[in-house]
């Protein structure tokens, strides 16, 4: 869901200043003219015992320099030193992490999953540690150390597109197979309440890699938090002044602790990236990842420092192996193009180490809650009535859309063969960076779309959707309300109109339902995971509607690190209820509960391998689950799980291709299941998926032929799937060609 974020104007740097009450940044310094200005020794800069890198995401150069929503890292870079031409190497995230690492992107191009590539080079840790040097890295929203999958806490990159906290694309570290092929290496990356400890006891590496999570690195991350935006827009607003915050915490953190005025010390901040408009780069290179911020702060040495030399990624990372005492890897052998950064490492050891002033650090409070609304009126769009399909066949039916930007379907329920919802969101025409709730109905003839109420001002999601006979439905998701806190979202739809129904929120942090499934209007089952606090695990939320009142009803956690809920089911007077658990260790566990009227209880599935469920249907006596899998070093694969009585056993349907296959709905009707999700087989820099569905029959899954409007240079995928009682199944999602939106997708197989 991350969108683009623009270059600013002048206009709204004004606004932010007056939003804020007027930051009065100190002026700089004159400069540095290159190497010229450096008054280190000749030899190069000191010898530097501890470094701290700190990674922020997706800005550009003067969208935080002189920007007062960022008075932290603009008083830091004034006061101490910042590179005025630095910049990314490309777009997106995960070149630039590995280059910061090693040297070169080798073959990485995009942020698909870290396991497809194959990097087998040494990095600055192999550097380090051949030179008898530690490192560790430290991780926000990481669960537990070591952790191998590629997100954390909710299921990423799916149909519709949902962020999450901790992310690999974020962590350079997973990409080298000298480091992730190795536990003990592996059991260096820790969350990042081990930096506290670390400082605290004075145990602390040589290198600490300090990866903020998507919420405070200015990424954004719905659900979990708010968007990226435009500058001066309240969601980035929101997300940079969040960042500074968290970098004054942590630069106050490591700059009090003993280790600080101990030897020669630093702390970087970079970026990975400046805007995603801006290809510029530098050093040999004729584009890159654009022109973005890395400001130095040392224990000793010189202040107010403006370094004007052209650096990229490499310049960054030869800086840190001449500190160091190291050679050099790859591109940093390049001395011709690649200058090493170490005029702002210059020390001056005759000088007390400091801790860093408290008048530095003393950032502003996050901008004032959203007011006004922003939610317009939408009128109902009609798609137009569609050809009829030929039986036994997958067909794309024309489909509805709110607006230009995307429009995208999470779920669908079909209780007859005339009156069908599917919901989603969709971004608005007037604000893209604003998304609303959207509902798509059926009513035998054609789909037409309209938008339920919106609560929050910027965020409105609907996931889950469930019909019933009567012509009455229930939809669930979240909202992000005017103190930027996501919370519960529940709708019921009375067979006129949709309103809002109120919803327990039980986390202090956050609140997310992501599936609903109705047994009665006055029986329904809605289940998510809840947060207390912004470094607490997540935990069960499953809630419950008696006619009258929702209200939470008490769920196992068996993880110690973590337990979300994305699907829900019903069986008779049963609930069941699938998900995820993060014990110590790897792999992550599915997690599966079952109400039996009176109470929940966990039932067990064993395995070796990651297990993410996402769906559940009834099967007869059974109940089968659907979702995706991971080894310890593959790709994700299609999962179904079926559960008999106490027993689960797990099983891999085919797969297509040779990259990801993920299930994200599935459905039953007379003995035969449907799974729906998404899969690719193409180059692993290529993000691009094809629509999958496979069908369960006598034991034996097969895959369906299935359209891709996108094209091959597009993307198609599912979120949710259906069957009617006529035996018509509907699968939903969304796709979009080459440089276009999302638009709905809704295809139907006729038996």
């Amino acid at each position: 869901m991350c969108r683009i974020i623009r270059p600013p104007v002048l206009a709204m740097l004004a606004a932010l200043a007056a939003l804020l009450g007027g930051l009065v940044l100190p002026a700089a310094a004159a400069p540095l003219a290159g190497s010229a200005g450096y008054s280190g020794s000749p030899a190069g800069p000191p010898h530097y015992d501890h470094v701290f890198e700190l990674v922020e995401e997706n800005h550009g150069f003067d969208q935080i320099i002189g920007n007062p929503a960022a008075p932290t890292l603009n008083r830091l870079a004034h006061a101490y030193g910042y590179a005025s031409q630095y910049y990314g190497l490309a777009h997106p995230s995960g070149p630039n992490y590995v280059a910061m690492l090693g040297g070169g992107t080798f073959g990485v191009a995009s942020d698909n999953p870290y396991w497809l590539f194959n990097v087998n080079q040494p990095s600055l840790m192999s550097q380090l540690e051949g030179a008898g040097k530690s490192w560790r890295g430290y991780f926000q929203g990481m669960p537990y150390p070591g952790y191998r999958g590629y997100c954390y806490p909710v299921r990423c990159l799916g149909v519709p597109d949902s962020d999450t906290l901790y992310i690999a694309k974020h962590n350079g570290l997973v990409y080298f197979n000298g480091i992730r092929n190795n536990p003990a290496e592996m059991a260096k990356m820790q969350p990042l309440g081990q930096l506290s400890t670390d400082l605290n006891s004075g145990n602390v590496p040589n290198f600490s890699y300090i990866m903020p999570d998507e919420c405070t690195d200015m990424h954004g991350a719905p659900p979990v938090c708010v968007d990226s935006g435009n500058p001066g827009d309240v969601n980035d607003n929101w997300l940079v002044t969040t960042a500074d915050t968290f970098i004054a915490k942590t630069v106050a953190q490591i700059s009090s602790s003993p280790v600080w005025t101990s030897g020669n010390n630093a702390i970087v901040i970079t970026f990975d990236e400046g805007d995603s408009g801006d290809n510029s780069g530098c050093c040999g290179s004729t584009q890159g990842g654009g022109h973005a911020l890395t400001v130095v702060v040392t224990n000793h040495g010189q202040r107010h420092q403006v370094d004007a030399t052209p650096y990229n990624h490499y310049s960054l990372l030869s800086g840190l192996q001449h500190v160091f005492g190291l050679g050099c890897l790859a591109a940093t052998c390049d001395t011709a193009d690649i200058k090493p950064m170490t005029p702002l490492f210059a020390g001056e050891p005759h000088q007390p180490a400091q801790p860093v002033p408290a008048s530095l650090l003393d950032g502003d409070q996050p901008p004032p809650p959203v007011t006004g609304s922003d939610q317009g009126t939408v009128s109902p769009v009609s798609a137009p009535t569609p050809a009829p399909g030929s039986s036994g066949h997958w067909q794309v039916i024309p489909s509805p859309n709110l607006s230009g930007n995307d429009n995208n379907l999470a779920a669908v329920s079909a209780p007859t063969a005339n009156d069908a919802w599917a919901v989603g969101s969709y971004y608005t025409d007037a604000n893209p960076n604003v998304f609303r709730n959207l509902a798509v109905h059926w009513d035998g003839t054609r789909w037409t779309a309209s938008a339920p109420p919106n609560i929050g001002v910027q965020e409105n999601t609907l996931f889950g959707v469930s019909a019933l006979p009567t012509g009455q439905a229930w939809a669930t998701g979240y909202y992000a309300d005017a103190n930027y806190h996501v919370r519960t979202l529940i709708e019921h739809y009375n067979g006129s109109a949709w309103t809002v129904v109120p919803s327990p929120n039980p986390g202090a942090e956050r609140d997310m339902l992501f599936a609903i499934s109705a047994r009665a209007d006055n029986d329904v089952w809605a289940v998510g995971g809840s947060q207390d606090t912004p470094a607490g695990a997540f935990h069960t939320l499953v809630e419950h509607w008696d006619g009258h009142a929702w209200s939470v009803v008490p769920s196992p956690n068996p993880g110690r690190h973590g337990n979300e809920l994305f699907g829900v089911t019903l069986a008779g007077a049963q609930v069941w209820a699938v998900g995820q658990q993060q014990d110590t260790g790897f792999p992550g566990r599915a997690l599966i509960e079952r109400w039996d009227g009176h109470a929940w209880s966990v039932i067990p599935v064993s395995g070796t391998e990651t297990y993410d469920p996402y769906a559940a249907t009834v099967l007869g006596d059974r109940v089968l689950v659907a979702g995706d899998r991971e080894n310890d070093n593959s790709p994700q694969r299609s999962l179904a799980i079926t559960v008999a009585g106490r027993t689960a056993m797990a099983a891999e349907p085919p797969t297509v291709g040779t990259s990801e296959n993920d299930f994200y709905g599935v459905t039953s009707l007379g003995g035969v299941t449907w799974a729906a999700g998404r899969s690719t087989d193409s180059d692993p820099n290529v993000q691009n998926h094809a629509s999958l569905i496979e069908s369960f029959v006598n034991g034996q899954w097969t895959v369906q032929p299935t359209p891709n409007p996108g094209g091959a240079g597009g993307d198609n995928g599912f979120g949710g799937i259906a069957a009617a009682p006529n035996g018509t199944v509907w699968a939903v999602g969304a796709y979009h060609t080459a440089n276009s939106s999302n638009e709905t997708l809704i295809e139907r197989y006729v038996p």
